[in-house]
């Protein structure tokens, strides 16, 4: 075996006592930056969340034609405030297709029910009376704005409205003119005849 020299001897003492010293500050510089814990979900029930939930009792999804009226039904429940709690509960109706909101003037003559006290625990039911006023895909939800209150309106879930064209057997009133006419123009011909047979003696 060889012999290592004073100075590589050094050298050897040198890199050890290095990685000592990195091995040692390392764990260190780790623990400096914890590990990052991946976020939790709060999820909210369905229906509202807070002090105020909104569930909709009627079906979730609905179908009508033109000109129907459906009713709209859903419970609003103080559960979180101690005290009675007031306030108006409204619904809204978008067009899903155009993501608009719409006008309710012709949907619905009761937009808003102000409730002047809801005890702690108590449900309300509330519900609206809805005329169909055109085809398409629309979506419902009950909100809640209480008074005197600054935060966001307590919003239910969604209720899915499919309103299909209602079927005209009479378009732009035709049905009249078409029966009409033979029937009138068969009548003349018969008044016509019966003139004439009683001239020629026929109907003596």
């Amino acid at each position: 075996m060889r012999k290592l020299s004073t100075g590589n001897m050094r050298i050897v003492l040198v890199m050890i006592l290095t990685a000592s010293i990195l091995y040692s500050i390392f764990p260190m510089m780790v623990n400096t930056h914890p590990a990052i814990q991946p976020a939790r979900a709060e999820l909210s029930p369905a229906g509202g969340s807070g002090n105020i939930t909104i569930l909709i009792s009627s079906p979730q999804q609905i179908n009508g034609v033109t000109g129907q009226h459906i009713t709209v039904r859903g419970v609003i429940t103080n559960v979180g405030h101690n005290d009675d709690v007031s306030g108006l509960a409204y619904i809204s109706l978008v067009d899903t297709q155009n993501r608009v909101p719409l006008d309710l003037e012709d949907w619905s003559a009761s937009k808003g029910i102000y409730m002047a006290s809801i005890a702690h625990g108590q449900s309300v039911p509330v519900e609206w009376d809805v005329r169909l006023v055109k085809a398409g895909s629309y979506s419902i939800i009950i909100l809640f704005s209480e008074d005197g209150g600054v935060s966001s309106p307590f919003v239910s879930q969604k209720v899915l409205l499919e309103v299909a064209s209602k079927k005209n057997l009479n378009p732009g009133n035709v049905l009249p003119v078409a029966f009409g006419t033979p029937v009138l123009l068969v009548g003349i011909f018969v008044v016509i005849t019966y003139i004439r047979g009683k001239k020629m003696g026929i109907y003596d």
